[in-house]
């Protein structure tokens, strides 16, 4: 739902946390993120250099959801 909001409003987003409720697959918590949220890996040697995409954005959200997987 979000991710189709965020197409058709002209931004993307990050699918980042996920969280499941205890012994099963139902997801618990789901975090979205700006693309550029975060600070990449420096890497020790890199082969060839590539542009900083990353910018620390702080834009995020979470949904939580109930035991039976309801929002």
């Amino acid at each position: 739902m979000y991710c189709q909001y965020a197409h058709t409003t002209g931004f993307s987003v990050r699918k980042e946390h996920l969280t499941y409720w205890t012994r099963t697959r139902i997801i618990k918590i789901r975090e979205f993120c700006c693309p550029k949220a975060g600070v990449k890996r420096v890497r020790p040697s890199p082969k060839y250099r590539k542009l900083e995409t990353r910018t620390e954005c702080l834009a995020c959200i979470s949904f939580h959801t109930d035991s039976d997987g309801y929002i």
